[in-house]
């Protein structure tokens, strides 16, 4: 589930609300998935570590079993000229702080990896990824 930020100037979706992604989270279930995983950035332009901490505290309170987190990288995209707006101490303590309340809530991640899980001994990393890039299997 991607929701990236709730705060709808980072990305300007206005499907950011609690009521919108619980209902979202309620049809994951409802499908009959066990398990499932929201993607959340930091280090946009002009976040702050406090629009970090809502968009986390919104997500903890889907009960995901898995959280990825991505460090907005403009390069390449059609708003790359936002990065030079990008303070690299502040994504610094939006990481931390985002990484100190899933620790808080039970979620642990893999060392050199971004996806946190509250279940253990299961990383959340994908087969695709367990079997393409760790394990080096073809992809055919």
């Amino acid at each position: 589930m991607g929701i990236q930020s709730i705060s709808t100037k980072m990305i300007g979706r206005e499907s950011t609300s609690l009521s919108w992604n619980k209902r979202a989270a309620e049809n994951i279930r409802i499908a009959g998935f066990e398990q499932f995983n929201v993607d959340l950035m930091y280090g946009f332009a002009n976040q702050t570590v406090g629009d970090v901490q809502a968009s986390i505290e919104h997500t903890l309170s889907l009960d995901p079993e898995f959280v990825t987190l991505y460090r907005m990288r403009y390069k390449g995209t059609n708003v790359e000229s936002k990065a030079a707006k990008v303070d690299a101490d502040e994504v610094m303590k939006q990481y931390e702080i985002a990484k100190q309340l899933l620790a808080d809530a039970g979620y642990e991640v893999r060392h050199g990896k971004n996806t946190y899980s509250k279940i253990q001994n299961n990383d959340g990393l994908s087969d695709y990824l367990h079997n393409r890039v760790e394990r080096a299997t073809p992809y055919l």
